[in-house]
């Protein structure tokens, strides 16, 4: 799911805007999906990848999202998902 992820994603909103925070995977064709994308320019945030970590999980968003807001100074919209997590737009036709 994680490439389908950055693939859905990173078409309307680009990978130097997709923020992902590592909880620490341990197989090798996950750590190498995302340093493939962190080569082209996403931002992976490791070392998030303790029990203290994944309990804080909302704690951390939130302070990555007001850092976000911080260096750039506002945004539209702050979307938090999983890489389990597909959203898509429905607008009408004509």
């Amino acid at each position: 799911m994680l490439a389908q992820w950055i693939n859905h994603y990173s078409t309307p909103f680009g990978l130097s805007n997709l923020p992902v925070m590592d909880n620490g995977p341990r197989d090798r064709k996950t750590i190498d999906i995302l340093k493939t994308a962190e080569s082209r320019g996403m931002n992976v945030m490791w070392g998030y990848d303790t029990p203290h970590d994944f309990r804080r999980k909302g704690g951390h968003l939130g302070n990555i999202i007001k850092g976000i807001r911080d260096a750039i100074g506002g945004y539209d919209f702050a979307l938090p998902v999983d890489c389990d997590e597909l959203l898509a737009v429905v607008a009408p036709r004509g």
